[in-house]
């Protein structure tokens, strides 16, 4: 979490203390869901593998 907290705070002071929350929020959903496509292309390709290697 602390290495958020620098670059939130940079915004921050940028803005004038007004983060764009629907900006901060479509970049974190975007993150995420970077992240669970990852994943589960990461299961789909173990589930792959022990499926016809194991």
């Amino acid at each position: 979490m602390f290495g958020l907290e620098q670059p939130l705070k940079k915004a921050m002071a940028k803005s004038g203390g007004k983060i764009h929350f629907k900006a901060v929020l479509r970049r974190l959903f975007f993150s995420l869901n970077m992240v669970k496509s990852i994943i589960v292309f990461k299961f789909s390709l173990a589930h792959f593998h022990t499926g016809f290697g194991g």
